[in-house]
């Protein structure tokens, strides 16, 4: 009951409309105003601690008790390896969404990038900096695409979560992107720098790029951002080439630069994952 005798004052104010209506005795009428205004007159009893103890210990037994099907399913949802599993699992069902030309493109980017360091002389380092962002790109564009293509709504109302959802795609895409540019570092290491090294050159800022984008698409659409992150590099990467006298950028991109640029990238993938919940209203279409 509203305390303030809101609902009751209403309900008299009505039966006074209501007096001169034939449906109504004028007795039945006085009747429930007596009643509408005792009951508007009483004050519910405020219960001690005791008797709500005491409420709480009677109705207990009564709550229905976790069934074992659900405790076996809630304990097998909490086991590490469960969970590597189900991730996997949701990868594999995601595999579908990325066309042939995904696939096709990037290996294609991948051999151009070969061809151009080992038939010009341009510099080494430059070209696996810029082909690390460039397979990103095109991963994160081509995987996560259900925004711009007005299916999110579809996407979150199958099993997997937000979170294991964008876990899952950054399996896929990262993993062939990385199998991709261990092969062009292995081919390459021949030559005077280290296999070490030409990872390094592609995997660092492919990781900042990829951890970069995902971040900035938690508040704008994802193709934007994507293109902005990747312009932005390539600017940096310019700028740094010209600074150089357009020579190797081999003592500008250290391994100790490089490596601070990886773990950048996976502080940023983890932000991005760990938030992706919280965003999704944001990437809702509104009218």
């Amino acid at each position: 009951m509203n305390p303030n005798g809101s609902s009751q004052s209403s309900v008299l104010a009505e039966l006074s409309d209501a007096s001169d209506s034939p449906e109504l005795h004028p007795d039945e009428i006085r009747k429930f105003e007596s009643l509408l205004r005792q009951l508007d007159a009483w004050q519910a009893p405020t219960p001690t601690a005791q008797e709500t103890a005491q409420l709480v210990t009677r109705l207990s037994p009564l709550v229905p008790a976790v069934s074992p099907m659900r405790r076996a399913m809630s304990a097998r949802s909490k086991n590490s390896k469960n969970q590597l599993i189900g991730l996997l699992l949701v990868a594999r069902a995601q595999i579908s969404l990325l066309r042939p030309s995904f696939w096709l493109l990037s290996a294609s980017v991948t051999l151009l990038g070969l061809v151009v360091i080992l038939s010009t002389n341009m510099s080494k380092t430059f070209v696996l900096l810029a082909l690390g962002p460039l397979l990103c790109y095109l991963a994160t564009v081509s995987v996560f695409r259900g925004v711009g293509l007005n299916v999110l709504e579809f996407e979150l109302a199958c099993p997997p979560s937000v979170r294991q959802l964008t876990l899952a795609r950054l399996v896929i895409v990262l993993g062939y992107d990385i199998s991709l540019g261990m092969l062009l570092s292995v081919t390459l290491s021949a030559s005077s720098q280290g296999l070490v090294m030409l990872t390094l050159h592609w995997l660092a800022p492919l990781l900042l790029v990829a951890g970069a984008t995902l971040l900035l698409s938690l508040r704008m659409p994802l193709t934007r951002a994507a293109s902005f992150i990747y312009s932005s590099w390539l600017v940096i990467l310019l700028a740094a080439w010209l600074f150089n006298d357009k020579s190797d950028l081999t003592a500008t991109f250290t391994a100790t630069l490089e490596l601070l640029v990886g773990v950048a990238g996976l502080v940023f993938l983890f932000i991005a994952v760990r938030y992706s919940t919280n965003a999704v209203p944001h990437l809702l279409p509104h009218q």
